[in-house]
């Protein structure tokens, strides 16, 4: 039933904090996770009528209905996510959406401790934004599914002493070249930030060079 990607986004959750799924869509990550963290709240927001009335019914059909550690909101963004929750997940979505979202309720990132994000734009651009709001990569995970490369982060804030490139693995570099086309295209794009130093040029150089 569940998707590679979804797997990986769950596997991403440490369980430390309750969690809120934003732009749940049809539920599938929420209802894993409820079954992965029965001791935890799941809030499950989604603004769209349509998967939200499918979010409804696969938590009936999952036999969640009763389950308290589940619960759902018509809404959009953070508008409905109080302090309780302290890990976000920004999954399916384009970097400008998740900015807007958080720039929207930019106020309460003073309780928000993690976020995992699954962007599927500007990969780069994210991780420089995030930094300016004090949020530094905790764990990374390249992935294919479908022909189609995801990146999915985990944001920890205030933690540092962590560089990019210590992140990915070979295969996700591998993916990461993929992605781009070359690894021309990789250093064009991360030239752009000033994230991202020549450590991290140098890093991707010598993994091309081994034939990585």
């Amino acid at each position: 039933m569940y998707s590679k990607r979804i797997i990986a986004l769950s596997n991403l959750c440490s369980g430390d904090y309750d969690m809120a799924d934003i732009g749940a869509d049809h539920g599938f990550l929420s209802i894993l996770l409820a079954k992965k963290y029965p001791n935890k709240n799941i809030l499950a927001i989604e603004n769209k009528k349509g998967p939200y009335e499918n979010l409804l019914n696969n938590i009936i059909n999952e036999g969640l209905i009763n389950n308290s550690n589940i619960k759902t909101s018509f809404s959009d963004g953070l508008d409905k996510v109080d302090n309780g929750y302290k890990c976000i997940i920004l999954a399916g979505m384009g970097f400008l959406n998740i900015k807007n979202i958080i720039l929207k309720n930019i106020k309460k990132i003073s309780f928000i401790d993690e976020f995992i994000v699954d962007c599927h734009t500007n990969f780069f651009e994210l991780i420089e934004f995030m930094k300016e709001l004090n949020y530094s990569i905790f764990k990374i995970q390249i992935l294919e599914e479908l022909n189609i490369i995801y990146f999915l982060i985990k944001f920890k804030k205030d933690y540092s002493n962590v560089n990019f490139f210590e992140q990915i693995s070979n295969y996700d570099l591998k993916l990461l070249l993929k992605k781009y086309n070359n690894l021309s295209n990789v250093i064009k794009e991360v030239k752009n930030y000033t994230s991202f130093n020549n450590s991290l040029l140098e890093y991707l150089y010598i993994k091309k060079v081994n034939n990585l």
